[in-house]
């Protein structure tokens, strides 16, 4: 199942608000939407997968840690960054670097650019507290303690990217040693404020003109990456503040928003000054609801682009199958991550809930999903209804019980 928040959000919302929501998006907001970097996730793959769904969502590769990148075959490039050319909408492609060496991050720029990989965007690491990303030692969320070395990683990012290229940092609000300093958190004060403002100075100074604000403290030791995201509280207020502060600035408000309803409260209660959100495990939970973020307000046109991208999806599938290029893994967890999606709609459809969706689109859908799965070499029966379920537990055999198991895991702790 998935996360009690989400539920709740998707339980108490009936067909005619979400309606009313999408005429909202339309008339009275025109924001940049972002799908937050994820690892092992956000791969080339599953952007494509959301390309598909949506042409105007700003999209972010996994963190690659600047030394991995530098000593990486020119295949492996190829791999990881398949959709970063011109022909695949590059300039709303977001490369999110690891790192703490300026040589280096202008080496692994170089690099990039003279292999052919185009990104409209270069982000800096600045907010991640996992041990993947340095943790409290090397980079990530550690750059926060020296603004300095941040800023020259970001001179040199923007003085090695190309001239069009957005420069940005993604960060915290705050950063605390350890949970004992989490009591700082429940009144954030003129201090922390003015550390978080120069810090953002310092960056911008140095070039950078985005900044990704996740409206939570980091801890640097003591909780996990988990624990990152749910024990310090939410601080959207601050991120308002910084936007006014600097209007020069592209500030994305990062953190909490998990449905529909919670992007609908902050864009109303923060949309004077910030015009750009950002969210990762509400769109790994329910790719499918991209569709619906920056749409024309037209539900039928979004719920028909939601069945072709699958299609389409399934064309994606028979390019890359066997090729070596992407592995089957891959390959197979954006349709996973849909049919779940759907499972949920048609479970809730059943128990006499609100869904998205009516039984007619989700037997259309289900069709589509099982053909899609097809592609990948696993023959489905269709029975005389739909079941998702049964389609969903169909990945056993093509990625394993194993690695099956752990999406279902995963996906539930979203």
């Amino acid at each position: 199942m998935h996360s009690s928040k989400g539920s709740m959000c998707r339980i108490s919302t009936t067909k005619q608000m979400r309606i009313f929501f999408l005429l909202f998006i339309q008339a009275a907001t025109s924001f940049e939407f972002h799908v937050a970097p994820m690892q092992g996730y956000t791969a080339a793959p599953l952007r494509s997968f959301y390309r598909l769904l949506s042409s105007h969502a700003r999209l972010w590769t996994e963190m690659e840690k600047v030394e991995d990148l530098l000593s990486c075959s020119s295949d492996g490039l190829e791999r990881r960054f398949s959709d970063a050319n011109p022909n695949q909408n590059c300039d709303r492609l977001v490369l999110q670097l690891g790192g703490n060496n300026p040589d280096l991050i202008r080496k692994c720029v170089d690099r990039l650019k003279a292999e052919g990989h185009h990104f409209g965007e270069f982000n800096l690491n600045c907010g991640c507290p996992s041990t993947q990303a340095g943790g409290a030692s090397t980079f990530g969320a550690s750059m926060m303690k020296d603004p300095a070395l941040t800023a020259r990683c970001v001179h040199a990012l923007k003085h090695s990217a190309p001239d069009n290229a957005v420069i940005s940092v993604k960060t915290r609000i705050a950063v605390f040693d350890n949970p004992d300093d989490l009591y700082l958190d429940n009144n954030f004060s003129e201090k922390q404020y003015q550390q978080l403002h120069n810090y953002i100075s310092q960056c911008s100074d140095a070039g950078a003109s985005h900044i990704i604000l996740h409206a939570r403290p980091v801890i640097l030791q003591g909780l996990s990456p988990v624990k990152n995201r749910q024990v310090p509280s939410l601080h959207y207020s601050i991120c308002d503040r910084v936007a006014r502060d600097f209007e020069n600035l592209t500030i994305t408000l990062n953190g909490g928003l998990s449905c529909h309803e919670d992007l609908e409260q902050v864009s109303t209660d923060y949309g004077n000054q910030i015009k750009s959100y950002m969210a990762g495990r509400w769109m790994i939970r329910r790719p499918l609801d991209i569709v619906q973020v920056n749409s024309s307000g037209n539900q039928g046109l979004t719920k028909e682009r939601g069945a072709q991208a699958i299609q389409d999806y399934a064309n994606y599938i028979e390019g890359k199958l066997g090729t070596d290029c992407v592995p089957l893994l891959e390959l197979s967890l954006p349709l996973y991550l849909a049919i779940e999606q759907l499972r949920e709609e048609e479970e809730a459809l059943e128990q006499g809930l609100a869904s998205v969706y009516d039984y007619e689109e989700l037997d259309e859908l289900y069709d589509h999903c099982s053909n899609a799965i097809t592609s990948l070499g696993v023959t489905t029966k269709r029975s005389s209804s739909t079941n998702f379920k049964k389609l969903a537990s169909g990945f056993k055999t093509i990625v394993g019980k194993k690695v099956h198991g752990k999406w279902k895991r995963n996906r539930a702790e979203l």
